[in-house]
């Protein structure tokens, strides 16, 4: 008896210490920046952050509504240094209360503007960034050669480099918004985080300021995709015949970048005033395992074969 009392009380406790563990991870914390306070959530990306007058601010965009973004004070003072979990959530309730008061800015960009955007010389600053990062582009290279193993058939990987790049979008970012503000437009719209948007606002300004700091002109940021990808091809070419295609792999980097849309000119300087938001994303076709020239190779002469 007093054995199945001890069994019970341990599996009471395990399940009473998994369901707070999980409790604890179903929360999303928040993280400490320079001078400031955020939070990615499923719902929302917000930032906290002191006024001049030492009062919290909030800044936010819902997910569900990606082109707005609220800001409002809070009327809660900022008196720790470091802001307890507690404190900033009492913040972020207190934001979300008053989101009727708040300064709701959209940051939809006219049709003009959007007609007019991803010109061509943007685009070829964005691939010569890619091409700079990653090299120069080539194509139909042969990087693996088996003549024995599948002999009396010749099998050979060639691979091309290519550099590419496309507009993704445009925000206007108001003058007389925040930082804050600015910065979870972009980290919703660009996938990076806060600190990130922050840091990409302030060299589009040419700046360097803290999350309170107001927009003394409106921005409207045009955004790129670039993308670096590795095909690999296989061939077979059988005894007396000609080279043949057979399968194909890829392997991929993506960055995203941010140019201010009123700059214009030359490719260089485009180039010159692209920003590296710092996003990266690695992919692969049909996997990883896939693009490897051994396992391409074996592929390639099974799939000729029949």
């Amino acid at each position: 008896m007093k054995r199945a009392i001890s069994i019970f009380l341990v599996m009471a406790i395990f399940f009473m210490m998994t369901g707070t563990y999980a409790f604890q991870n179903d929360v999303v914390a928040f993280q400490e920046g320079d001078g400031y306070y955020w939070q990615d959530t499923e719902d929302m990306i917000l930032i906290v952050y002191p006024n001049q007058e030492g009062e919290y601010c909030a800044s936010y965009v819902l997910k569900n509504d990606p082109y707005m973004v609220y800001e409002v004070n809070t009327g809660i003072l900022a008196a720790d240094a470091t802001a307890s979990p507690s404190s900033l959530n009492a913040v972020k309730a207190k934001a979300l209360e008053k989101k009727n008061e708040a300064k709701a800015t959209s940051t939809m960009a006219s049709v003009a503007q959007v007609t007019r955007a991803g010109e061509q010389l943007k685009i070829n600053a964005v691939k010569q960034k890619m091409a700079d990062r990653y090299g120069s582009a080539y194509s139909w290279d042969a990087i693996y050669t088996e003549d024995q193993e599948y002999a009396p058939y010749i099998v050979t990987i060639r691979e091309d480099k290519t550099h590419s790049a496309e507009q993704i979008g445009l925000r206007t970012l108001s003058s007389g918004i925040t930082i804050a503000s600015a910065a979870v437009i972009i980290a919703g719209w660009l996938g990076i985080g806060v600190p990130q948007a922050i840091t990409v606002i302030c060299e589009i300004l040419g700046v360097a300021a803290g999350a309170e700091a107001v927009l003394d002109r409106s921005i409207t940021a045009e955004a790129y995709r670039g993308v670096t990808m590795w095909t690999r091809t296989g061939t077979v070419t059988p005894p007396g015949g000609t080279e043949t295609p057979v399968c194909t792999a890829t392997h991929s980097y993506m960055r995203k970048f941010v140019i201010d849309y009123s700059v214009s000119g030359s490719s260089s300087d485009d180039y010159d005033y692209l920003v590296d938001t710092g996003y990266f994303e690695q992919m692969y076709a049909p996997s990883a395992s896939g693009f490897d020239y051994y396992y391409l190779a074996e592929e390639t002469y099974e799939t000729y074969m029949g």
